[in-house]
This record gives structure tokens, sequence and C-alpha cells, in this order.
């Protein structure tokens, strides 16, 4: 797994290139809140309960939890994302074929397998990662 670079303090505060109003800070807000809410979905998923609700709101949901979590500090939020990924991983290693196999609403909007969803997981995370590192890269604008 490439983790989520650990910036210095102020790294927090650089702002996303790919995310228009948001700082690092917030990029790991979101990957913690979302990867920690995608754990039940999937377990519910593979269980043949559905995904997320036909009317899940993204953007909304994203709203709420940088509102909320906006104060949590940055070393909390790594520790939840990481455990959210352990239970991640050991779900899936606990899965058969036919749970894969089970479909449900994705959060994307699209209905899916409950592979699907975990390959949608893994793009999410592997993209804000991405976002991340290249904030952190990025020389900071002067003037």
């Amino acid at each position: 797994q490439r983790r989520v670079p650990d910036p210095p303090r102020s790294g927090w505060l650089r702002r996303s290139p790919r995310n228009e109003g948001w700082m690092v800070r917030d990029l790991l807000v979101h990957l913690t809140a979302s990867e920690s809410g995608f754990v039940p979905a999937l377990r519910r998923m593979a269980a043949g309960e559905g995904g997320v609700p036909a009317d899940f709101d993204p953007d909304r949901w994203n709203a709420g939890q940088l509102r909320r979590r906006t104060d949590a500090p940055p070393e909390q939020l790594r520790a939840e994302l990481e455990a959210a990924h352990r239970d991640m991983i050991a779900l899936l290693d606990s899965l058969g074929v036919a749970a894969l196999d089970r479909r449900g609403h994705l959060s994307s909007g699209e209905d899916g397998s409950t592979e699907d969803n975990f390959r949608l997981v893994a793009d999410h995370k592997r993209s804000h990662t991405a976002d991340i590192r290249a904030a952190l890269t990025r020389k900071p604008a002067t003037g």
C-alpha cells in the first residue's frame, strides 16, 4: 500500500491543485471519513443488503464530514484512516466469490457488485493520495 503522505505541520494547509477550495487537511478528513464509511457499506453490500441509498448525495455527505471533523487533529485522522484500511482488508479477505458478486448502489451513483465497490474505494484512495502528493510537491505561490 502506498501510504498517504505525512507532511510537516505547515503542509496540512497547502492548497490542493486538483480539488478547488480544499487543503491537504481537507483531503485527509475526506479520505478518513469516506474510507471509514465505506467499510459498513461494503459489509452490507456483501451480505446482500444493497449499497448506499439511491438518493445518496456525495457532495452533501462530504460537506457534512468536513464541517463535523474540521477540528480533528491530523494524527487522529491518520490513525482512523489506517484502522479503516485494516478493517477493509480484513473484510475483503473474509469474503467469498458469491459475496463479491452481490450487487447494490455505489456512491458513484451507479449500480455494481461488491467487487466493483472495492475497486471504486481503491481508485478513490489512490486518486486523493496523488492529490495530496501533488499539493505537497508543488511550489507554494508567492506574492
